[in-house]
């Protein structure tokens, strides 16, 4: 029998930082492009949920919530090739139109990152929970 192969891919993490009313049309625009499944973080709904569990919790750090401070972006993430290198200048592309329209382009990062990284990375955090007892 022959060993199984698993080839391991490189992902670019493409972070949009934008305002409020920004989210909107960058999530537009990337389904436009046929760019879905990304990842929007807006500090306003974590300033939500801390507001309306407030019996959960007595002290937030305060490091955290400076941090959070006006973080509103959009992220999606593109292969390390060819054919994501095609879709990041067709995002860029998209970007610069949307700009020019008055949307708030603060910056783009682009982060790297090995496919088993990524799917390894969330079983850190995971914790098993005892749903009842004797099982």
């Amino acid at each position: 029998m022959f060993p199984l192969l698993r080839f391991s891919m490189e992902w670019n993490k493409v972070k949009i930082c934008t305002d409020k009313a920004g989210i909107e049309s960058i999530c537009a625009r990337l389904l436009l492009l046929n760019l879905g499944g990304f990842e929007i973080e807006d500090n306003q709904e974590f300033l939500e949920f801390l507001e309306q569990n407030r019996s959960a919790w007595d002290y937030v750090d305060e490091e955290l919530l400076s941090e959070k401070e006006g973080d509103y972006s959009v992220s999606v993430y593109l292969p390390s090739n060819m054919s994501g290198r095609e879709m990041l200048t067709a995002l860029y592309g998209a970007l610069e139109e949307l700009k020019k329209q008055g949307v708030t382009i603060d910056s783009v990062d682009i982060d790297s990152m090995n496919e088993e990284d990524w799917e390894e990375s969330w079983n850190g955090s995971l914790n098993p929970w005892r749903l009842a007892s004797g099982c």
